[in-house]
């Protein structure tokens, strides 16, 4: 009852999620597990939050993006504060543009040289050593910050060098495969 005559203003919380939850049969039937909310629950109808409160003369835009854990994906919705482009007069939100895999120069490894885009630990490597791969094209996983981070070919070709197995540590820039 007292989740239900709670009321905040002003930002989201998750109090209408704890509602569907206390409220599902199995819960109150003591028919749980740890992953009861994420194999079985549906939080379609779950109340959607409202923009926070801003000064006068400021705007939120809605924006979205798909997160990846543990292999399955969910869109997540979050507010971005709209702003006026200098010169421009044009309104934007801004976008979190993806990191991208650069290419190293000679002293990093050479053309197709594929490398760590942070620090973290190699978890999966799907390709092997002489195998083909495609531009794009899943080639291992780097866990950081307890996120799976899917580390994908930036060319076509073959991989020539792998210089990681599952288990290595890597620095930010490490070179990871050697593709060509």
């Amino acid at each position: 009852r007292a989740l239900e005559e709670y009321e905040i203003t002003g930002l989201d919380t998750t109090i209408p999620a704890h509602l569907t939850i206390l409220g599902d049969p199995r819960f109150l039937a003591g028919d749980v597990n740890t992953r009861l909310v994420e194999d079985t629950m549906d939080f379609t109808g779950t109340e959607r939050g409202t923009a926070p409160q801003l000064p006068e003369g400021e705007e939120l835009a809605e924006r979205a993006m798909t997160v990846e854990v543990g292999g399955r994906r969910f869109k997540v919705k979050y507010w971005a504060k709209v702003m006026t482009a200098p010169g421009s007069g044009k309104r934007i939100a801004p976008r979190r543009k993806a990191p991208k895999l650069s290419r190293q120069s000679a002293a990093g490894g050479g053309e197709g040289a594929l490398a760590a885009p942070m620090q973290g630990t190699i978890v999966k490597i799907y390709k092997k050593a002489g195998e083909a791969v495609e531009a794009g094209e899943a080639v291992c996983v780097l866990e950081a910050m307890k996120m799976e981070n899917e580390i994908k070919a930036s060319i076509t070709g073959e991989i020539v060098d792998l210089k990681v197995q599952v288990g290595d540590t890597v620095t930010s820039g490490a070179i990871l495969m050697v593709i060509k």
